[in-house]
């Protein structure tokens, strides 16, 4: 099954559970809508790979006169994201699909928004669909996970199954480059920060991470006795980082807009 198959299972299966455990989630959103002028924004606004929402809620908030375009792969994830707005004085336009293959207007949106979904995409299209469908001198405002991200997790599991664990998450500089290569694209910000998620016990990292539906998507299950050993095993080394279980988001960020 094509990775982008798996991930996309694996949100849909989550989107019921995924906004109890997206605590971490909500500040990396806190933190780009911080750098970012939602308020000032008028036209449309586009939200790649938007979940249940919680940026677009942000941006609902903030900017009450602008038409958003709120787009996931999952239906699952979407139809959380309508329930939740039953209420609401507006609503986004929702609409599933694949980020990689939109038949978007060219030139049709005054702000581009993501939050922790691009780094299932080809990054060297991202720039391209954000030149595509950005107005002239419109904005964009990104947060992708990268390759930096549950580091002690993956150096556990490997020290425990000898086997290589698959790290598809894309690098800082690749992403850097790919935006710099982009002359229609002005970048006024690149930035790097982690993210971290604290746990009371390594049961409950384990279900935080089915229930945000992240992980790897091709590395095999854990046997019994493995999984009993990377529990031992991950509660002791992370707890003498930060006296208890975590898991590190490295976040990649990028501000600009088009030329």
């Amino acid at each position: 099954m094509p990775l982008k198959n798996k991930v996309k299972k694996r949100f849909s299966k989550a989107a019921s559970t995924y906004d109890k455990y997206a605590d971490t989630h909500r500040q990396i959103v806190s933190y780009l809508i911080s750098k970012t002028a939602v308020h000032t924004t008028k036209g449309n606004i586009l939200d790649l790979g938007s979940g249940t929402g919680l940026l677009t809620e942000q941006i609902q908030n903030l900017n009450i006169s602008s038409d958003i375009l709120s787009l996931d792969l999952s239906f699952e994830m979407l139809s959380t994201q309508k329930e939740k707005n039953l209420s609401a004085k507006k609503v986004p336009l929702l609409i599933q699909g694949d980020i990689d293959n939109l038949p978007l207007i060219e030139n049709s949106f005054d702000l581009i928004v993501s939050s922790t979904a691009l780094q299932w995409s080809d990054i060297n299209y991202i720039p391209e669909l954000i030149t595509n469908t950005l107005k002239k001198n419109g904005q964009f405002s990104l947060a992708i996970i990268s390759s930096g991200t549950f580091k002690l997790l993956r150096e556990v599991k490997q020290d425990i199954t000898g086997e290589i664990t698959n790290n598809f998450l894309p690098h800082f500089q690749s992403l850097k480059e790919s935006f710099l290569n982009k002359k229609s694209l002005n970048i006024t910000s690149s930035e790097r920060h982690t993210f971290i998620a604290t746990y009371k016990t390594i049961d409950e990292l384990i279900t935080a991470i089915s229930s945000l539906g992240i992980g790897e998507s091709n590395d095999r299950k854990l046997t019994d006795s493995e999984l009993k050993k990377f529990k031992k095993n991950y509660q002791e080394m992370s707890s003498k980082k930060y006296g208890c279980p975590y898991l590190d988001y490295e976040v990649s960020f990028f501000f600009g807009n088009k030329i």
